[in-house]
């Protein structure tokens, strides 16, 4: 019965190999997949951050051009107002004259 223990033995002696064999392929796989998962979430937050800059970007530039184009309308609203208010004035000094002629 030497031969039946012995290949008893040798098959005990496979089956520790074939388990350390086993855990160091599932170590290597979990350390790539955690090498994965880090790069994922690196790139996810790397994307996140960009779309947070290019939002702010495009808010600035919305509120730059809003305010230039407020700024050109007073500017606007201004010259109409100080026309007016000149014509206005010329009206009164011409009334006025006229008054004091007749």
């Amino acid at each position: 019965d030497a031969k039946a223990s012995a290949i008893v033995q040798q098959a005990k002696s496979q089956i520790v190999i074939l388990a350390n064999q086993l855990l160091t392929n599932a170590t290597i796989l979990t350390h790539a997949a955690e090498g994965n998962a880090s790069l994922l979430l690196a790139n996810l937050y790397n994307e996140i951050n960009k779309g947070i800059a290019d939002a702010q970007a495009k808010a600035t530039q919305i509120g730059n051009s809003f305010q230039a184009n407020m700024t050109k309308r007073a500017d606007e609203v201004m010259g109409k107002a100080a026309a007016i208010y000149t014509s206005v004035e010329a009206s009164l000094r011409n009334a006025t004259n006229r008054v004091e002629d007749s």
